[in-house]
């Protein structure tokens, strides 16, 4: 079999796919110059507001850091946290591990009644 030959591409002689596509383009390119507008805009804010002495910069330093060491404080404090436990009352001399647990269990906990129907 001889080989079918390619078909040929076409340019599109529609004015409204050109018009379109233009509109996208004039579009996109005005959303490019708004957004490259602000983002000089803010990194002129933020030049302006950088500290201009060496003394500056050592307490911008430091205050960062001790931001850093305040999270990182809290974070630990809240991972070595006693857990919340829960266990079988008759464990231990109080019943739960802990005292947050204590109070919900006796929030919880209402006094079973036993009855027994022997008929």
């Amino acid at each position: 079999q001889p080989a079918r030959p390619r078909p040929k591409l076409q340019r599109s002689s529609s004015t409204s796919i050109n018009q379109s596509l233009r509109s996208i383009y004039n579009t996109t390119n005005q959303s490019f110059r708004i957004l490259k507008r602000q983002s000089s805009t803010l990194i002129e804010s933020i030049n302006s507001n950088l500290p201009a002495t060496p003394t500056g910069w050592a307490l911008s330093a430091l205050s960062l850091c001790s931001m850093g060491l305040q999270y990182e404080l809290r974070l630990q404090k809240e991972l070595t946290a006693p857990p919340i436990v829960f266990c079988q009352a008759n464990c231990g001399s109080r019943g739960v591990l802990n005292g947050r647990m204590e109070r919900l269990y006796s929030k919880l906990a209402l006094p079973t009644v036993i009855s027994s129907n022997n008929g």
